[in-house]
């Protein structure tokens, strides 16, 4: 593969094995999944053994057997999960933790994970807290015989109907948040997802009827002390909302410019002054009022911080981005920039050349001058993966399809340090850029941005030689792409027909080499191990899942078995 040709370094014999391979590629967040394990089996054991033998229960065990210790245990572990269940979303203050020392111990980029597996939990505990007690109600109806009916019992006393109307908060929290919903249906779970304030205030009081007595004086506490479980991660998530509408709100962020992209993109440059500092590869949290008071939508920053601007890059798919477009001035979406033009592998495009091609889908300018700007918030920054790509002498940018957004900051930002500060040694030393993309209209912005890079090394400075004749062992910034596509063969013979053009491919007008098909990541993982050894080299992914878990794969597969101990870091994102 002419991408990663190089001059072969001397031949190693010692391979990491899979102990150290593992270590490097999923050491720390196996070691935190195992802690947190063991943390609720040990936890599952202590209230069990605390239910089954506290004298202060031996009554109620005599009434109600194995369902009252199932119950109670369960209940315990339920108050483990809503001990951290919303420390994840807090996600400006692990920011700032992320850049202390415990970003290399905890592993922050794994928060929300560790959200949704709290959530199961949760949801687990609670079918089994609700089960256990229906056979305790069952137990107690027959025993006592209130002469009520049992579903009367089931709904009427306190305990029962807080806890119903937790369980089904819990629903419409966890049943719009799989991912095959929350794809498509963002809004509604974004507003479902508010019944946890429901949630947590029957949490509450869910405690306080002394349906359970104790053997002794005082048999019932006065009120419930169930607030206490979620007590400091709930003054830390509310700190961290009140912060944000008041910084957000008294803060004035001034939209300078509006691009219209191809594909329905739409780019907002605004002042600098939005936000504090930040790193290539965060992101913000966006609120639009005139659009919506209560919703927040997170866009990667496609600036980077050597610019004198923030920009956000928002593809027009959803109502809200509509909406957006809509009062930025964008009122013909569709007639400002057309979906329908054809592609230069259209077989029917009769009319077929590059020159009409480019000036069919560039960018445009809107004029805001007459435009009545929306108010915009923004907070954060906030982090992600991709920041990480600067503790990395090499690394490897991977995106797929329209995943390749966290990396425009990225490689602006690597692009004005290799120019302007030459005499600093940059980190990292090398980037090898690959995006994957069925085709090339839905990040057709992007591509001008590479295209830039590229015009750039064109003319380079200090002396370093043109883009094609410098050694591609040597360039900083290697750029693959790989369209995945299956051409028909009229669309082959056209695109043979008009590659007339030695110095840029004809579909991406890159001058980087394009490839047609899937990206065989462990060649080239091997062929990068042997360019770099003895090296940790960062892998950074954005895409869909299962490319991410071939990726993943791949990285850990060479990691093990290769002779240049070369260890690949694997992070990734999903869009």
């Amino acid at each position: 593969m002419r991408l990663y040709e190089s001059k072969t370094p001397v031949q190693r014999t010692e391979k990491n094995g899979p102990f150290n391979a593992w270590l490097y590629c999923k050491g720390k967040i196996h070691l935190w999944t195992a802690t947190w394990v063991l943390l609720n089996i040990c936890l599952s054991i202590y209230f069990v053994l605390k239910y089954k033998n506290s004298p202060d229960f031996t009554n109620t065990r005599a009434l109600f057997g194995w369902s009252f210790i199932v119950a109670r245990s369960a209940a315990g572990m339920i108050h483990v999960c809503t001990i951290f269940n919303l420390l994840p979303l807090c996600k400006v203050i692990l920011t700032k933790l992320r850049n202390t020392f415990l970003g290399k111990i905890l592993p922050f980029d794994s928060g929300i994970s560790f959200h949704k597996l709290v959530g199961i939990e949760t949801v687990f505990f609670s079918l089994l807290h609700t089960f256990a007690h229906y056979f305790n109600y069952y137990k107690a109806y027959k025993v006592l015989n209130p002469g009520k009916s049992i579903f009367y019992v089931l709904l009427v006393s306190g305990p029962s109907w807080t806890g119903h109307i937790m369980l089904v908060c819990l629903f419409l929290i966890m049943i719009p948040a799989l991912d095959f919903y929350r794809r498509k249906n963002y809004n509604t779970f974004w507003y479902l997802h508010q019944s946890f304030f429901i949630y947590f205030f029957m949490f509450s009081i869910h405690g306080s009827f002394c349906l359970i007595k104790a053997p002794s004086p005082p048999y019932c506490r006065p009120h419930s002390s169930f607030w206490k479980y979620y007590f400091f991660s709930g003054i830390l998530y509310v700190l961290e909302l009140v912060l944000r509408e008041f910084s957000s709100k008294n803060q004035k962020n001034t939209i300078t410019k509006v691009i219209l992209h191809p594909s329905q993109v739409i780019e907002i440059q605004m002042q600098k002054n939005a936000i504090g500092s930040y790193k290539p590869g965060q992101y913000v949290l966006i609120n639009v009022p005139i659009v919506s008071v209560t919703e927040w939508h997170p866009f990667t920053l496609t600036s980077s911080p050597q610019e004198d601007f923030l920009s956000i890059h928002v593809r027009i798919v959803g109502d809200w981005t509509k909406k957006l477009s809509k009062v930025l001035g964008a009122h013909n979406l569709d007639l400002e920039i057309p979906e329908n033009i054809p592609m230069p592998l259209d077989s029917h495009n009769s009319h077929f050349s590059r020159s009409s091609f480019s000036s069919k889908r560039k960018s445009r300018y809107l004029d805001i001058s007459n435009v009545a700007l929306p108010d915009l918030h923004v907070n954060g920054p906030i982090g992600s993966p991709a920041q990480d790509f600067s503790q990395f002498n090499t690394v490897v940018l991977i995106a797929g399809g329209i995943g390749v957004t966290p990396f425009a900051s990225i490689l602006k930002s690597l692009w004005f340090q290799f120019r302007f500060t030459p005499s600093v040694t940059p980190k990292p030393r090398k980037v090898y850029f690959i995006w994957s993309l069925k085709d090339t209209t839905a990040s057709e912005w992007f591509q001008y941005l590479l295209m830039a890079i590229e015009e750039e090394d064109h003319n380079p400075p200090l002396g370093r030689g043109s883009f094609e004749n410098i050694p591609l062992s040597e360039k900083a910034i290697d750029i693959s792409i790989y369209i995945t596509k299956k051409f028909q063969t009229k669309e082959i013979n056209n695109l043979v027909l008009h590659s007339h053009n030695i110095n840029s491919d004809t579909i991406t007008n890159l001058r980087s080499q394009t490839f047609y098909g899937r990206p065989n990541f462990p060649t080239i993982f091997s062929n990068i191990s042997r360019n770099h050894p003895d090296e940790t080299i960062g892998v950074f992914f954005c895409g869909p899942k299962i490319m991410g878990k071939t990726i993943e794969s791949s990285a850990y597969e060479i990691t093990v078995d290769n002779a240049f101990k070369a260890r690949f870091k694997y992070h990734e994102e999903f869009f």
